[in-house]
């Protein structure tokens, strides 16, 4: 019934997005593109392979999409998504029928993917101040909640008073050469600091 089931998925992309500017916008605004994957067992959805996933924090047999959010210290909500089609699957074209993806549809990288989804929110003038997003290695993935908390805490909150970063600082210093006091003193190796 959901695969003969027809909706205009870009016309529900767009009312999606002026409910959340609505009701979330904000100058402070910050668009974050991430990519995310979704565990399978089988090998027919599509897009589905052994991949990486942040979901798992390993390799598993899954779907990674694509996907842009908009997050305010109003709330957070995703407005786009793509769904990642691994080189194996674009280049199998009997697979590829029998999942029904389009011809039309070819490989590209994750960035490639995030990248008209960024073009889209700009032309519709989803206003923010920032965009962020990771590489497709090397970081590991931070949610859209991380992302959040972690602006609220670098941009949208007053700085601690200089006396508490100061008394922060000579505490790590201190327990720092005590650790490695003690670190040195049981091998034997005890150095002067």
């Amino acid at each position: 019934m959901l695969s003969a089931a027809r909706c205009d998925a870009e016309g529900v992309c767009d009312d999606l997005r002026d409910y959340v500017l609505e009701n979330l916008g904000a100058e402070a605004a910050v668009r974050v593109v991430d990519e995310t994957g979704f565990l399978k067992k089988g090998e027919h959805s599509v897009g589905v392979k052994r991949q990486y996933s942040g979901i798992a924090g390993r390799i598993e047999n899954c779907q990674v999409g694509v996907f842009l959010a908009y997050t305010s210290g109003r709330g957070s909500a995703f407005i786009d998504r793509e769904l990642f089609l691994p080189q194996e699957w674009a280049q199998d074209k009997a697979r590829r029928e029998e999942a029904g993806v389009p011809n039309e549809r070819k490989f590209l990288s994750k960035p490639q993917l995030a990248q008209p989804k960024l073009e889209w929110a700009f032309s519709a003038g989803v206003k923010a101040s920032w965009v962020v997003g990771d590489t497709e290695a090397e970081l590991v993935e931070l949610s859209v909640p991380e992302v959040k908390h972690l602006l609220c805490r670098l941009l949208w909150t007053s700085l601690p008073p200089p006396d508490e970063v100061l008394a922060w600082s000579f505490w790590r210093r201190r327990h720092q050469a005590r650790t490695r006091r003690s670190h040195y003193e049981q091998r034997g190796q005890y150095v002067q600091l």
